[in-house]
Parts: structure tokens; sequence; C-alpha cells
């Protein structure tokens, strides 16, 4: 059974696999670089390294991009693929135990890189899969679609 972590970025709500947070903390010194994909806007420190700063906006309808992550109260620590990002939230809920059959494929909720849907506290919500997001972006820079100081934005490889 997976275990998705539901949290809402200004009035959206989105589940994520509880498996790719490493940490939530508070909102930490970023700066935003100009050049960069619109989902990783920046870079954000965290434990003495600059990580890129993932915004929801860039990939949910209906939501205005953060111009300062302080305006986000939390900010989930994200491992995957072997690279690290920091997107910041408005809030952070209980990890959820769902049932395999309960991921359901998108039907009611529009996002880029969202594999499944699913309903908890009766409200549904996307599966962001920062899996396929991360592999998007090697996939790019490998294809020569950005230039290489801002492929990544910032991502992070390595623990």
């Amino acid at each position: 059974m997976p275990h998705l972590l539901p949290v809402q970025v200004q009035s959206v709500s989105i589940a994520i696999d509880a498996r790719h947070v490493h940490e939530i903390v508070g909102p930490g010194p970023a700066v935003l670089l100009p050049g960069t994909r619109a989902e990783i806007p920046g870079v954000m420190a965290y434990r003495g390294r600059a990580v890129g700063l993932f915004d929801f906006a860039a990939v949910a309808d209906g939501l205005v991009p953060a111009r300062d992550i302080s305006q986000r109260p939390r900010v989930l620590v994200v491992q995957v693929e072997g690279s690290t990002l920091a997107a910041p939230v408005d809030s952070v809920r209980e990890v959820r135990e769902i049932a395999a059959d309960s991921l359901l494929p998108p039907r009611l909720t529009s996002q880029k890189f969202a594999t499944a849907e699913v309903e908890i506290d009766g409200v549904v919500m996307p599966v962001f899969d920062f899996a396929a997001f991360v592999k998007s972006v090697a996939a790019a820079a490998a294809a020569g679609e950005l230039s290489p100081d801002r492929a990544t934005g910032g991502i992070t490889r390595g623990s």
C-alpha cells in the first residue's frame, strides 16, 4: 500500500509519495535565478548547500507563483532519483496509507506530472510524481534543451 503525504499550496491539495520526503523544515534563505525553468525558479540553502527550489504553481492550475518562499510556512525537502529539491507548501497533514485500488487515473484533477488522483478526507487531489519531474529535467538537459548552467536550476545530485 502506498503512503501519501497530503499538502496544501494556496487552495490546492496535492498528495506526494511519502518515501520521497526526507524532511519538513521552515522556510530558509532562497534566491530566485533568472533563466531557470518555471518549476525551479531558484535555489534554497539546505544544510550548507544550495538545492533547487520547486514551485508547485508551475505545474498546477490556479496557483500564483511564490515570489518569496517565506510566504509558505513549511518546506518539503524531497530526495528522488539522486536529486534534492525544496518544495514550499502552506500546510502538511499526516502521512496516509492508501489502498492501491484507491489510486485512480486523473479525471477530476489536472496537474502536470500527476500520475494518479486520490480522495483523502473527502478531497480529491492529484498525486504528484517528483521522480517523473526530475527525469523530465534530466531528459531536457541531455537533449540540449536547457543550457548546462541552468539545466537543473539547482537540483542537487547526491545526498
